[in-house]
């Protein structure tokens, strides 16, 4: 398969747009988690329980049976520019990661 410049672009901004979220991960601007809520609000509810089933997202718990859970920021985000590069390679008669985002 040929990239050609758009695809490039693309794949190029998605890299560039994560490589700026572990920077401000790693200088402390940005939370390495989210709590379930917060996530839920910024990539909506269906996607991360569906990502969550899929184990395509790990849960993470402060501590036993009744703690709070969290989500690593890192990976959603990863796994949110995977869904982009695949998007603008694949044609739309192959679903591939696109199945696991829903239009909310």
């Amino acid at each position: 398969m040929k990239l050609n410049d758009e695809l490039l672009s693309r794949i190029t901004g998605n890299a560039m747009e994560l490589g700026v979220i572990i920077a401000l991960i790693d200088t402390g601007f940005l939370s390495p988690y989210l709590k379930k809520n917060e996530a839920f609000r910024l990539f909506g509810r269906a996607n991360i329980e569906r990502w969550t089933r899929s184990s395509l997202i790990a849960v993470r718990k402060d501590g036993s049976n009744s703690a709070a859970w969290r989500l690593d920021r890192l990976e959603i985000e990863t796994l949110i520019r995977a869904i982009a590069i695949e998007a603008a390679i694949n044609s739309a008669s192959s679903p591939g990661l696109q199945s696991h985002l829903s239009e909310e």
